[in-house]
């Protein structure tokens, strides 16, 4: 990876990934919550009982490049886009169809060969949450790369 970006500081606190402005302009209706399953994550409800949430995954071996490989070997994605988000490897994608049609998006991108940024929205009423997952993931690693 040409550029890596150290995201440790992300790692124990990845509410920090946003600022609470943009939290807002994305919805929020109070801060982000850190949950722990299976690695710490954050997530914001919104007044129209959606969410969305930002994690740093840092349980991949091999990163981006694990994800790749569920998908290619037991067809873990039913919808998977590789993509990129700010010049950097990424992937939208859905577990189950049930979940995009219910305005469920997520998208992964690589930040070094190991550690994965995640952006996830939840009952989106946008009609697009793979959209709006996008720009979640992008305002994110703007911030991540700035050191926000």
């Amino acid at each position: 990876m040409p550029n890596p970006i150290d995201v440790s500081k992300y790692l124990a606190n990845p509410c920090s990934a946003l600022t609470q402005d943009q939290a807002t302009q994305f919805g929020a209706s109070g801060p982000g919550k850190t949950l722990d399953i299976p690695f710490l994550s954050c997530i914001w409800h919104t007044d129209q009982s959606t969410a969305f949430g930002l994690a740093v995954n840092d349980k991949q071996s091999n990163g981006l490049n694990d994800i790749y490989r569920l998908h290619q070997t037991i067809g873990q994605y039913v919808y998977f886009q590789p993509t990129t988000i700010g010049g950097y490897p990424a992937v939208t994608d859905e577990l189950s169809s049930s979940d995009l049609s219910s305005g469920n998006c997520e998208v992964m991108v690589a930040v070094n060969d190991k550690v994965i940024l995640e952006a996830n929205v939840q009952r989106s009423h946008t009609g697009d949450p793979c959209g709006s997952a996008q720009r979640l993931a992008t305002t994110a690693l703007q911030n991540v790369k700035a050191g926000v």
